[in-house]
């Protein structure tokens, strides 16, 4: 008898213990489910990812516009004070984008200086001055490569050469374009994803460079392109975009510098916005019905939508950007998030002031950009907005003697700061934290 009760006794004992493995076993394979939605969320429609970009420098802000796609946007977090920190002074005719190192270096050029291309700390110091020729031409913003090369534009007395330099301020190369009265005359520079370099001219022509400084090809439009701003690429990067002329968007091929297609009949004078989808966006001003649009043309040259807003025809809008939701934002005295198909998310009136920069956004989706201040006497703010269409803070800018204007594109750097240039007479740099 005592080794049957010893029998089931034991017995018993096993199937408690392969309960409450059991038991275990689903608390454990329920908790790590791996299918659970809160571990793989989807992502909404119109995210946007960073598009991969061998060729740039993966620093905070190694461009104009901080991307190939223009689209103003940086994972880095922006200045969550608007406190000013410092500024560098007396830039005679600076309207030059500064672009960011992966160390927080700045770099910037400087026409009619004797050392035209700075790199400065971020403290404000200068690490370095390069050469690249003393003209009255505004120069083309640098462009920093992952090779640690700076492209920059400069010369005697135009625009007519392109300079590599290292980030230590040595010469690699330099390449004189050998046309009479010649000017490179582009915002910035833009780089394909093997390091080619593309740019345009006064006369329209489109140049494409090696890395190495050898001329692949040059193609002349025609007088199609708007080229007072920069180019921006496809996703791919094989298609280059360009404000027109006659047409609202020309696309032109990386390969040759031929026109490969056209879109829209609206003039406009802004670099085209894509998307990761390669949805391109502009803004245009449509006569006949004195409105603005922004527009979405898809990659086959389609309408997708469009947006109006008021129609003065001598509004000057400025560069608008796209943050990670697909959102874009725009405006002249008003600031306008618009949805990624093209609805209306909010407005935000400027009380007598107007966008005077480039709109930058940053990993937190926060906004920043520089206002000009109607009847102040020249005063101007740089001003941070929220995503959601709320003030964060607003700095006075002003200088003891002359107005301050906005010149190039901002930069947002480490450390929660934010570069922003000024021009017409109060030509500085300034540091915001």
């Amino acid at each position: 008898m005592k080794a049957i009760h010893s029998y089931y006794s034991t017995k018993k004992t096993g199937i408690v213990k392969i309960f409450i493995l059991l038991i275990l076993t689903f608390i454990i394979t329920t908790s790590c489910d791996l299918t659970d939605p809160k571990k793989d969320k989807p992502k909404p429609e119109g995210y946007q990812e960073d598009i991969p970009w061998p060729s740039l420098a993966d620093s905070p802000w190694p461009m104009s516009l901080h991307d190939p796609q223009a689209t103003g946007r940086t994972k880095y977090i922006g200045p969550s004070q608007g406190v000013l920190e410092w500024y560098f002074d007396s830039l005679f005719n600076y309207s030059n984008a500064p672009v960011i190192g992966t160390d927080g270096t700045i770099y910037t050029c400087i026409p009619m200086s004797d050392k035209g291309l700075l790199a400065i700390d971020k403290n404000g110091k200068i690490n370095w001055k390069f050469n690249i020729g003393r003209t009255m031409e505004l120069t083309v913003a640098p462009i920093l490569t992952s090779d640690n090369t700076i492209f920059a534009g400069g010369g005697r007395n135009a625009v007519d050469t392109i300079y590599a330099v290292t980030t230590e301020g040595k010469l690699k190369w330099k390449k004189n374009l050998t046309h009479l009265h010649l000017n490179i005359l582009q915002s910035s520079f833009i780089v394909d994803k093997i390091g080619n370099i593309y740019f345009a001219d006064v006369y329209n022509n489109v140049y494409c460079y090696d890395k190495n400084g050898n001329q692949l090809w040059i193609t002349n439009l025609n007088n199609k392109i708007f080229h007072n701003t920069q180019f921006s690429f496809s996703p791919d990067g094989k298609t280059l975009y360009s404000p027109g002329l006659s047409s609202s968007v020309i696309g032109i091929s990386a390969e040759t510098g031929e026109i490969v297609k056209e879109y829209g009949t609206h003039k406009t004078y802004i670099t085209p916005v894509i998307d990761n989808s390669g949805n391109i966006y502009t803004i245009v001003y449509n006569s006949s019905e004195k409105k603005y649009n922004f527009v979405c043309f898809n990659p086959e040259g389609n309408e997708k939508w469009s947006y109006s807003v008021w129609g003065n025809e001598y509004v000057d809008w400025n560069q608008p950007c796209i943050d990670k939701y697909g959102n874009f934002y725009f405006g002249e005295d008003t600031l306008y998030s618009i949805s990624y198909k093209g609805k209306l998310n909010w407005k935000f009136p400027l009380d007598n002031a107007i966008i005077h920069s480039p709109i930058i956004c940053d990993g937190n989706n926060d906004l920043y950009m520089g206002i000009h201040l109607k009847n102040s006497g020249g005063k101007a703010a740089f001003i941070s907005v929220s995503g959601k269409g709320k003030l964060r803070w607003k700095l006075i800018l002003e200088d003891d003697v002359y107005a301050i204007e906005f010149g190039g594109c901002p930069a947002i750097g480490l450390d929660n700061r934010i570069y922003c240039p000024t021009f017409i007479s109060g030509y500085k740099l300034f540091s915001i934290k």
